[in-house]
């Protein structure tokens, strides 16, 4: 297997929609409409000729599946979820960008995020040997 890194993923952008339908009922949020394909298997979002209109569709489905993110052991499970199934596809290392302002939207603080982010690191440095770091996007 050929060794693989990965120098910029937006952690809410990594969210499967399994993951997502998983935060979904453990945060009891309405799933919203049209952001699942109807297996669930898949984000969709409307796409038109004009690329402005595809941009908007694209991050308004990014933001609507990154609402279901709500508490520090909800960024240690994805934070988790996407390095091992990194290391599963051959990756020794990552690094993941977040806003550094979880705040206002999440409702944590940026430590709270940053500790479960490092606690999901460490755990799958130990058990899948992958690195990891983050970046934070202000």
């Amino acid at each position: 297997m050929i060794k693989k890194a990965e120098l910029h993923a937006h952690l809410e952008g990594t969210l499967t929609p399994q993951k997502f339908l998983e935060l979904c009922k453990k945060n009891a949020i309405d799933i919203p409409g049209g952001i699942l394909s109807a297996d669930k298997s898949s984000y969709i979002w409307d796409m038109s000729e004009n690329a402005d209109d595809n941009l908007m569709a694209f991050v308004n489905a990014y933001d609507l599946a990154t609402s279901a993110i709500q508490t520090p052991e909800d960024y240690f499970d994805i934070t988790y979820d996407y390095l091992k199934r990194c290391a599963r596809e051959g990756s020794i290392y990552e690094e993941l960008t977040v806003y550094a302002d979880p705040e206002p939207t999440v409702g944590i603080s940026y430590k709270a995020m940053l500790d479960a982010m490092s606690d999901a690191i460490d755990n799958a440095r130990a058990e899948f040997n992958i690195e990891c770091r983050i970046l934070a996007a202000f």
